[in-house]
């Protein structure tokens, strides 16, 4: 399966810049999808299983700094856990327009200071694209305006009512779209499942990202620092991620096998 060149630039770019990205950012699965942005207006999205959704024709257009800074953001996202915190939230269809809204100030917050994004210009370009004054929300955008540095829950609690319509998918919120299905089309032009990362492997994922961060802040290197907030918090969980990695193992090992049909013939 083709991935559109402008992602394989940027992803370079990003785990480059940014190598405690590097693991979690290769996990990510692009898929592609026509008119996503005219039928449900995303630019790009994630699912819950790290696979992220991208219409090619926008792509074509975007320059690799708007490309980079949109595959940052969905990977913000899935790092951060905030389909999962929507779920624990109790966020429905009803109100996952708000909490995408409060997950995406979650994450402006940190890559509007961050100088290796160019936030002013992708907003420009995403606001001509979208047609909204705010095509990325940051907590002083809120009604009323909020601090930077809180938490999507506590954004989401001063502003519950749906400011806008931004869609990232149910990575952003837990809400299954209609566009994530994760098949896109071969070469052959027929369907193909998109492989997906499961709860497991997600905390993994987040687990060695956050040992990156830590690692990369020790040795005083620069993080944005709700990000770094978030990797000390991670840090302190009491699962015990070793044991999960084990289990993980062994079950896909089992999977693996099961596969095979062992014959003499």
């Amino acid at each position: 399966m083709k991935v559109h060149p402008m992602i394989v630039k940027a992803r370079a770019r990003l785990s480059y810049e940014k190598g405690y990205f590097g693991t979690a950012l290769w996990a990510l699965r692009f898929v592609e999808k026509k008119d996503l942005l005219q039928e449900y207006g995303a630019p790009a999205g994630c699912d819950k299983h790290w696979r992220v959704y991208y219409d090619p024709d926008l792509f074509d257009k975007l320059t690799l700094p708007q490309v980079r800074f949109l595959i940052e953001h969905e990977l913000y996202h899935l790092i951060r856990a905030h389909a999962e915190r929507g779920e624990a939230k109790g966020i429905s269809p009803i109100n996952h327009f708000a909490w995408n809204v409060a997950g995406d100030c979650e994450i402006n917050d940190d890559l509007v200071k961050d100088l290796s994004v160019d936030f002013v210009g992708c907003e420009a370009a995403l606001t001509q694209i979208l047609e909204h004054p705010y095509a990325l929300w940051l907590p002083n955008r809120l009604d009323p305006p909020q601090e930077n540095g809180l938490t999507a829950e506590v954004y989401y609690q001063s502003s519950p009512k749906p400011l806008g319509q931004p869609n990232c998918g149910s990575g952003a919120s837990g809400i299954h779209q209609e566009w994530e299905d994760g098949k896109p089309q071969g070469e052959d032009g027929l369907e193909e499942e998109v492989p997906k990362i499961g709860s497991a492997e997600a905390h993994i994922l987040r687990k060695y990202t956050a040992d990156r961060i830590r690692e990369h802040i020790r040795n005083r290197g620069i993080v944005p620092a709700g990000l770094a907030r978030w990797a000390d918090e991670f840090g302190k969980s009491k699962i015990d991620w070793h044991r999960e990695l084990a289990a993980l193992v062994r079950n896909n090992l089992a999977k693996a096998y099961g596969q095979h049909d062992y014959t003499y013939q």
